[in-house]
C-alpha cells in the first residue's frame, strides 16, 4: 500500500479521536485486521490489495491510538519507559506469531482463513477477559512520577530505609 494513504489515515485519525473513545477505535482496528484475512485465499490480486488496505487501516487504528493513549495518560518523564515496555510487549508476541504463521503457511492450504479464525478467537477471549465496554468508564487523567519524602512519619507507613524515593500516581482529569 502506498505510504501516503497510511499517512492520511493517521492524520485523519485525529478527527475520530475526538469523537470516539480510544477503546472503540482499537477494537474496530483489531476487527478490521482479523476480518481482512478471512477471505484472502478466495480473491484475486485486486481484492487482495483492497484487503491489504483494510488491514492497514486497522493497524493504523490500533497503533496510532495506543501510542496516543500513552502520550495522553502518561507524564512526559516516564513516557520513555512506558513506550519501551509497550514496544517490548508487542514484539514479544511476534516471537510467537512468526513461527505459527510459518507453520500455518507451510502446513495448511487456507492459512489466511485459519489464522483469521485464530485471531478472531484471541479477540473474543481478550474481549471477554478485559471487557472493553467497562474500560470506557475509566476516568481520563494522567500518570506521573514525583519524589516522595518519608521524613514525616504521619505521611506514609512504608518500610523504606531511604527517606526519599519516587512514586507513580494517577490523577483524574477534572
Amino acid at each position: 500500500m502506498d505510504g501516503r494513504w497510511l499517512l492520511l489515515a493517521s492524520i485523519g485519525l485525529g478527527h475520530f479521536r475526538n469523537k470516539y473513545h480510544p477503546i472503540s477505535l482499537i477494537t474496530l482496528g483489531t476487527l478490521l485486521i482479523v476480518l481482512a484475512l478471512l477471505p484472502a485465499h478466495e480473491v484475486l490480486l485486486g481484492g487482495l490489495l483492497l484487503l491489504w488496505g483494510i488491514a492497514g487501516i486497522g493497524q493504523t487504528l490500533v497503533n496510532v491510538t495506543t501510542q496516543t493513549v500513552i502520550a495522553d495518560r502518561v507524564a512526559v518523564e516516564v513516557q520513555g519507559r512506558v513506550y519501551g515496555a509497550h514496544f517490548a510487549l508487542s514484539h514479544l508476541w511476534w516471537v510467537f506469531a512468526y513461527p505459527v504463521a510459518g507453520w500455518m503457511g507451510s502446513s495448511l492450504a487456507s492459512y489466511f482463513f485459519y489464522s483469521s479464525l485464530f485471531g478472531l478467537g484471541l479477540f473474543v477471549m481478550m474481549f471477554t477477559i478485559f471487557r472493553p465496554h467497562q474500560l470506557m468508564q475509566l476516568k481520563r487523567g494522567l500518570w506521573h512520577e514525583h519524589d516522595h519524602d518519608h521524613s514525616d512519619p504521619s505521611h506514609h507507613h512504608h518500610a523504606y530505609s531511604a527517606t526519599q524515593h519516587t512514586h507513580l500516581h494517577f490523577h483524574p482529569a477534572p
